[in-house]
């Protein structure tokens, strides 16, 4: 029991661990997620390296007896008032928790200094405490080392519920605990603390707290979800339009050539007469080639076009797929008035899916016309990537210039053209070289791609490696 027992010492190793060390052992005070957390320690940890590492708290307190421990009847606040004036105050709401100093009615330090507004901090009224009696204290304590080693932060009882059992603190208990851990942890709190006779009314008034609560959080994310998958369709169906309807790169290529002896190497830009509509075109040339050269490039574009248009098809189809099941499930959550209701719904939700699975993997997967192309996200990603790839996989990655390793892996059938001009354009894409008009791409087997002991992160050698030509509009 704290009541009578003397501070010989307040520590702490970094900004959310307050250990206070008294006679029979240590407060220990943490800060999880901005809230406040107790737990009853028999000894500092690194205690033989405390005054080396830690940093020195409260040092007023040091030596002080403890007088008596007081709480808001119905706010989370505790404080420790000592023999000598000096009081300890421990504040659990607000935007964030801390642990205060009061001398002499005034706020003289904090513990967490980030909480600057904290210094203001107008001190309850004296009037408003409910002192607690040493039996309580003692019950408080007992509690405490009984929940000594919780597995995490969650299932640790905190100290608004811990120093009085007001029906408050205990919904506040409760709405962080799933409805699977209720009846478990209200029978642990019943048997640490016999006063705890909740009737049954309660706790189906808890649960109920807790479903509207999960409702409403669902709801919102579930609408969040419709919104951007809408305008994901939307999207994808305008480009895709615009794809449909953009003038052919193949009868711009014919045109080019058609037209060469007019066309000089060195400008940007010609009119020239067009023979499928009749009308004069203007049409956009690189100057660095010369007309057939540029007529190639038209035509690396037209083999393009159809798989970009096939890939928004296919996006399109997944989103509304995905769109229909968000505005099916919102309708179930409308409709459910318990736990019970949303069971299966909650079960499916926490399974991981083949594609979130993926999404865990440190780079991108991607399935492509029945491939699947890996592709890095940073140096770091695509180092994960070659680690984890087979020999016999396909490596792009844009020639002289940093971007994503992406690489294609092996199933059992062939390569198809397809899918290695799908490859070396991600590649493309995905490097320094994006905004260029014509980026070459290595094209290697993974065994060739070697990874230099002591290399920088993202750094291979090639070997035997092609070259694939990618013109980006």
């Amino acid at each position: 029991m704290l009541v009578g027992q003397t501070l010989l010492f307040a520590i702490s190793f970094d900004k959310d661990n307050l250990y206070l060390e008294f006679e029979s052992g240590v407060l220990w005070c943490r800060f999880v997620q901005q809230e406040l957390w107790f737990q009853w320690l028999e000894d500092v940890p690194s205690r033989n390296a405390k005054k080396k590492n830690g940093q020195v708290q409260f040092k007023e307190l040091h030596g002080k007896g403890v007088a008596s421990i007081e709480c808001l009847a119905f706010d989370r606040f505790l404080e420790i008032r000592f023999d000598s004036g000096l009081i300890l105050g421990f504040k659990g709401f607000g935007r964030q928790s801390n642990v205060l100093l009061n001398v002499e009615g005034e706020v003289s330090s904090i513990f967490r200094l980030s909480c600057k507004g904290d210094w203001d901090f107008s001190w309850p009224d004296t009037d408003s405490f409910d002192h607690l009696p040493s039996g309580n204290a003692e019950n408080w304590q007992d509690f405490l080392q009984k929940r000594r080693s919780p597995a995490n932060a969650k299932n640790t009882f905190p100290f608004e519920a811990a120093s009085k059992a007001d029906l408050p603190s205990i919904i506040h208990w409760l709405n962080r605990l799933s409805d699977a851990q209720i009846e478990e942890e209200i029978e642990l709190s019943l048997d640490s603390w016999d006063q705890w006779h909740l009737p049954e009314q309660t706790l189906n008034w808890a649960r109920k707290l807790m479903f509207e609560r999960e409702k409403v959080q669902r709801l919102s994310q579930l609408q969040q979800r419709i919104r951007q998958l809408q305008a994901l369709v939307i999207k994808s169906k305008n480009r895709l339009e615009e794809l449909e309807n953009r003038r052919s790169y193949r009868e711009l290529g014919d045109l080019i050539l058609a037209h060469a002896h007019h066309l000089k190497q060195g400008i940007s830009s010609a009119r020239i007469p067009d023979f499928y509509t009749g009308e004069q075109l203007r049409i956009k040339l690189d100057p660095e080639l010369n007309a057939a050269d540029n007529a190639k490039r038209y035509y690396k574009k037209a083999q393009n076009q159809p798989l970009e248009m096939q890939e928004r098809r296919l996006q399109i189809s997944r989103s509304e797929e995905s769109l229909a099941l968000s505005k099916r499930e919102l309708e179930q959550w409308e409709m459910a008035v318990d736990f019970k209701d949303i069971k299966g719904l909650r079960s499916k939700r926490n399974e991981p899916s083949a594609a979130a699975e993926a999404n865990n993997r440190p780079f991108k997967v991607l399935d492509w016309e029945g491939y699947q192309i890996w592709m890095g996200k940073s140096s770091k990603s695509n180092d994960e990537l070659l680690r984890a790839s087979s020999k016999n996989d396909l490596w792009f990655h844009a020639k002289g210039v940093t971007g994503s390793h992406v690489l294609i892996r092996r199933t059992g059938q062939d390569f198809s053209p397809a899918v290695i001009e799908h490859a070396a354009h991600l590649a493309a894409l995905h490097s320094k070289a994006k905004h260029q008009g014509f980026v070459p791409v290595q094209m290697a087997l993974r065994k060739f791609v070697i990874k230099p002991k002591g290399a920088a992160p993202g750094e291979v050698l090639v070997q035997k490696e092609q070259v694939v030509d990618v013109y980006l509009n």
